[in-house]
């Protein structure tokens, strides 16, 4: 698929749309004065400026059909991106015979776009109104009204002066097929863990001394990966005691440690985690399904879950399932025993990714199967909702099968607010450790300061005193406004 181009700055939008619809077929994009290469599929694109106002034009070419259209726009580069990108969509969904369930949205936050419009005045009809117009089915439009519905009470209790911190532990004991996260196999990095786990924690050290001055409230806490739980008992204690040290965690409201693999838990993992106030863990074996688990390159079986999570039963710990829709080799008929069996157990959220394949993932280097996983997340979605789970936080990304969504359920009143938190764009979050992004937030989400860390532990280990000198020059540190009342506070894009 050749994509000529007249207007460079709508080019990401554009792209990504068409990603979407057409999958793993390659797009070029011919921007003005390139060489146009051969390609019986093609679509061009033009914007005529004119004194006041634009004419957009859209022609789209595939398998030997043809579609054209203009409409009007303002010189506004917003509305001539959204005319541009309706248009095409609907020209595109015409000649290949389908929709996508999210229509022509391509960002990542979904329930941040229905926040953003109920916090200017915008009516629940006219949010669902606004979505249609957008091409997002009745259902996905329903998903995200009753996610925000879910969520808001946690979003609009922030004030300015809490923050969140965030602690990567980048290694796993094998990299599984589809990941795309920054992580390193323990069986070919175990000696660079020791080198990174003290230099870790010299960064907390700073960071909470940084928090303190700063006069804020740390108000949760997760530790992510990879999978934490590689670190040993006596490494998972230091790191716990090290946050407990640097941090004033009696307004801590939530501790997750993300457990991950089965595999890597140990009872005496879970009591050292006990002992230092995590509250959360999240134990994720994607399928309880053997032979797809050998598929994706995890070294653990469905029993392996299971022995681990009557392991958990003796501490308390409310507890997340993670659960992947569409994986290599699994059909409705195994994702269905998988779910069914996990909510059988009763924790307290259960999250049900889609298949992603990324750029990163080893999944698209092999080529992944064709498959429909639609059958698999409505499933899911109304077997947990039966069952008393409500969705509480929602995300979308690049490459995700048929263009779906990840969506985290929840019991009434279990809901992590981490992850809520990480959605939403409204909060400060501290991370440290290598991949780690900090996010500062303070004056509430109109304005949005980032600061990334290295992104592979070597880079972080090799590099560690810039990674110090990054803490001691953050913005954040800066004496902070009163209080910030959530409820007041409007976004403006």
């Amino acid at each position: 698929m050749v994509v000529k181009l007249n207007r460079p700055d709508i080019r990401y939008e554009v792209e990504s749309l068409i990603r979407m619809l057409l999958g793993e077929t390659p797009v070029t994009i011919v921007l003005p004065g390139e060489a146009i290469p051969d390609d019986n599929d093609s679509i061009a694109i033009t914007v005529q400026e004119q004194e006041k106002c634009c004419l957009c034009h859209v022609v789209a070419c595939l398998n030997g059909e043809k579609r054209e259209a203009s409409s009007p726009s303002t010189v506004d580069r917003t509305e001539i991106e959204q005319t541009i990108c309706r248009m095409l969509y609907n020209q595109l969904t015409a000649l290949l015979g389908h929709t996508l369930p999210w229509g022509m949205l391509t960002g990542v936050r979904p329930v941040k776009l229905v926040r953003q419009m109920t916090e200017v005045g915008m009516t629940e009809a006219d949010v669902m109104q606004k979505l249609s117009d957008y091409g997002v089915s009745e259902e996905r439009a329903q998903l995200s009204m009753d996610t925000w519905h879910n969520q808001r009470e946690i979003v609009e209790a922030l004030s300015s002066d809490q923050i969140s911190l965030y602690v990567a532990i980048p290694f796993c004991p094998s990299r599984c097929s589809y990941c795309s996260f920054v992580s390193h196999s323990i069986e070919r990095a175990g000696n660079m863990l020791e080198e990174y786990l003290p230099l870790l924690l010299r960064e907390l050290e700073l960071t909470g001394r940084l928090v303190k001055e700063a006069g804020l409230t740390v108000i949760s806490v997760y530790i992510g990966g990879g999978t934490p739980t590689t670190l040993t008992a006596e490494q998972m204690d230091r790191l716990l005691r090290e946050i407990r040290k640097d941090f004033d965690l009696t307004a801590c409201e939530e501790f997750t440690v993300e457990a991950g693999r089965p595999d890597t838990i140990t009872l005496e993992k879970l009591r050292v985690m006990a002992q230092n106030g995590v509250d959360r863990i999240s134990i994720n074996p994607q399928t309880l399904n053997n032979s797809v688990l050998k598929a994706i390159g995890r070294r653990h079986t469905a029993e392996d879950f299971l022995d681990a999570w009557k392991l958990s039963e003796e501490f308390h710990f409310d507890r997340n399932v993670d659960l992947i829709a569409g994986l290599p080799e699994d059909t409705f008929e195994s994702f269905r025993s998988t779910i069914e069996q996990v909510l059988a157990l009763h924790p307290e959220n259960i999250t049900v990714h889609t298949l992603t394949v990324k750029h990163a993932s080893t999944l698209k280097e092999e080529g992944p199967q064709k498959r429909t996983a639609m059958e698999m997340v409505e499933y899911s979605r109304h077997l947990l909702e039966e069952a008393g789970y409500q969705p509480y936080y929602l995300y979308r990304q690049k490459g995700t099968v048929e263009a779906l969504e990840n969506v985290g359920y929840t019991l009434p009143g279990k809901a992590c607010k981490y992850n809520v938190y990480i959605m939403d764009d409204g909060h400060t979050i501290i991370s440290a450790g290598a991949g780690g992004v900090t996010k500062l937030v303070p004056n509430g989400p109109q304005r949005i300061t980032r600061s990334f860390n290295y992104k592979y532990p070597y880079e972080y280990i090799n590099r560690f005193q810039t990674v110090l000198e990054r803490k001691e020059v953050l913005p954040l540190w800066c004496p902070l406004p009163a209080k910030i009342d959530r409820k007041k506070v409007k976004k403006t894009e």
